[in-house]
Parts: C-alpha cells; sequence; structure tokens
C-alpha cells in the first residue's frame, strides 16, 4: 500500500510527522479470549474497526491535522518533504512476551554528520604540522616546502 505524504497527523509527544496506527492491543486479555475461540475472533474484529489514530512510536494520541513545520517537511511547505529529515534513535523499554517492542521511553534526534578533516601538511624535515597550508618554508626549521 502506497502511503500519501499528507496523511501522516503530528504526535505531539514525539514532536513529529507520523502514520497513525491503532493502538495496541490488550495481549493478556487476547490470549484469555483465544481460550474460548469466538471471544478471540470477536475481539479481533472489533480491534480491526478502531480508527487509527495513535503514534507508531510512543502510542499517545496524534492530532487531527500534520505539522508541516516539523520532519519530514520543511519550513512549513506541504511540497517540501524530506525523508532525510525522517531518523534518529527510538529508545524503548525491555521488551516482554507481553509487550514485545518495549515501551516508549525517549527519542534522540538523529545527529548532524560530521565535516570531513581538513588536508594536514607536515614539514618533511622536521615533522611539525604546517599550519599555513600556503607558506613556501617551514616556520619551525625554514626547510623549503617543495623540494
Amino acid at each position: 500500500m502506497v502511503q500519501n505524504q499528507h496523511d501522516r497527523k503530528f504526535c505531539t509527544r514525539c514532536q513529529r510527522n507520523v502514520f497513525p496506527v491503532r493502538s495496541k492491543p490488550n495481549m493478556i486479555f487476547l490470549i484469555l479470549l483465544f481460550i474460548l475461540v469466538i471471544p478471540g475472533i470477536i475481539y479481533l474484529i472489533i480491534y480491526g474497526l478502531q480508527p487509527e489514530n495513535c503514534c507508531p512510536i510512543c502510542y499517545e494520541k496524534v492530532a487531527d491535522a500534520i505539522n508541516y513545520h516539523h520532519p519530514p517537511f520543511r519550513d512549513g511547505n506541504p511540497n517540501s518533504y524530506d525523508p532525510s529529515l525522517i531518523g534518529g534513535t527510538v529508545i524503548r523499554s525491555e521488551s516482554t512476551i507481553l509487550n514485545p517492542e518495549g515501551d516508549y521511553v525517549d527519542y534522540i534526534p538523529p545527529k548532524k554528520p560530521l565535516e570531513p578533516p581538513k588536508p594536514r601538511e607536515y614539514c618533511k624535515f622536521c615533522g611539525v604540522e604546517i599550519q599555513d597550508l600556503n607558506a613556501d618554508k617551514c616556520l619551525n626549521c625554514g626547510t623549503s616546502r617543495h623540494e
């Protein structure tokens, strides 16, 4: 199923636009109902009819409208979808049999990429780093750089 980026809703807890999902099913209740089979099937039908109005990250209720000032959109422009803004790390509690995903704890936004290191040059005679790459001679020993 293709998802339209404008079908997203804004999660106030995560501070991002997400595709809403249904709330988590009550696993203990579901297991108990499946012992009796028919009530378990009825529970799944009722669960399937619930509206998708929860954040898939923290399972809080989402706002009714999308907020174009938060990821994955830039500058409040609806046509500014940028998938590179979706990232970061979601921290969850330890998973259990009844809660395999774990509970939402926190979200760490992605780090900005580091700048590539500047090229360094060293004097071939004394080994000192040359600070000024435009200099013709080493400031430490006076040896010409272009020998």
